[in-house]
């Protein structure tokens, strides 16, 4: 029963939670290197589940999350102004077909499509959600995102010079879900915490997170529960300084397209 959870978390994850940072780099390492693309490629398979594109100078402006089972391909689009501050940011969602394979596979793992997937039919083919951008003395304190049809969807309080955000999730107009997420460094967490209610039971979870650091690099990080070592997860690097790859429970393959 445990495995199969795991597998459906991970499923979720895969497209809820896709923009993780946890294994983005600085904007000057994807300039140096010219890097106009990152191809994030999943478990033993390689299958394709996250594309990463940056301009010139480094920056991330398009984040491409591959089909899933549902045949939905949804992108975020980044938008700078001349200095360079993050002005805006919109979703598209192509919406498809959805791969009946897939769906099979899940059953036969005991898992119920219907909860990680939209079977709309009447879904437009394309749709578009609208974020709203909050600075404060050209701080960045709030996201607003919203679903496409206009209704609230997450709330992204950000705090302490961006150390520290408090993200707020949405379903049918309620609160159902907070979790805080307090930074080591601009994309790598130290603590992430919070609880969610679904279908009126409330969880709760406290994970810490502790990192081995090589000449400003990631070498590995173990995630902690009740102070209990949960996992570790390794990472691999090119002579360029890229990543390539990561080894935990799973593991992760970095490709890279450039100019």
């Amino acid at each position: 029963m445990k495995r199969i959870i795991l597998i459906a978390m991970t499923i979720i994850t895969n497209l809820t939670f896709g923009q993780e940072t946890g294994t983005y780099q600085n904007d000057s390492i994807y300039k140096v290197n010219s890097v106009k693309a990152r191809l994030w490629y999943s478990g033993t398979n390689k299958k394709l589940g996250i594309t990463t594109f940056y301009d010139k100078k480094g920056r991330l402006i398009k984040y491409q999350l591959e089909p899933f089972m549902n045949g939905s391909q949804r992108t975020t689009h980044y938008l700078y102004d001349l200095s360079g501050r993050l002005i805006a940011i919109a979703d598209t969602t192509k919406n498809g077909v959805p791969d009946e394979k897939q769906i099979e596979k899940l059953k036969k793992m005991g898992l119920d499509p219907n909860m990680l997937m939209k079977s709309d039919k009447n879904r437009p083919s394309v749709q578009v959600a609208k974020y709203e951008l909050t600075y404060s003395n050209d701080q960045l304190v709030k996201i607003i995102q919203y679903n496409p049809d206009g209704s609230l969807y997450i709330v992204d309080n950000i705090k302490n010079n961006g150390k520290t955000k408090i993200r707020d999730w949405y379903r049918n107009g309620k609160l159902a879900e907070q979790s805080t997420t307090e930074y080591l460094t601009e994309f790598h967490k130290e603590r992430f915490y919070g609880w969610e209610i679904r279908n009126g039971i409330k969880s709760e979870w406290d994970y810490k997170f502790k990192y081995e650091f090589d000449n400003g690099c990631v070498k590995s990080y173990t995630r902690y529960e009740a102070e209990m070592e949960k996992e570790t997860v390794k990472y691999f690097y090119n002579k360029k300084g890229l990543l390539l790859k990561t080894e935990g429970y799973t593991s992760d393959f970095f490709e890279y397209i450039y100019y």
